[in-house]
């Protein structure tokens, strides 16, 4: 019974861990596709906003790094990038 306690310990506590990276490995994918939408829209925060929410409105369920990506995709494609 002890050994089976360790070992669900042990899976539980490197589940937490493997999570904890991941959202923060995410976190910091967003900020870098935020940064590069920033400089496409020159620095105008509002602009980046409305366009990622645009994004969010016309795909419900993409999760933060996706909307950035397609908002990126779009506005390149429509300064002829």
């Amino acid at each position: 019974m002890e050994v089976i306690i360790r070992i669900l310990t042990v899976v539980v506590i490197g589940s937490l861990v493997w999570m904890i990276v991941t959202l923060l490995l995410r976190r910091g994918h967003s900020r870098g596709l935020r940064e590069r939408l920033l400089v496409l829209c020159r620095d105008d925060a509002g602009r980046v906003d409305r366009l990622v929410q645009l994004e969010h409105d016309r795909t419900p369920g993409i999760g933060e790094p996706e909307a950035y990506r397609r908002a990126i995709s779009r506005l390149e494609r429509d300064l002829g990038r």
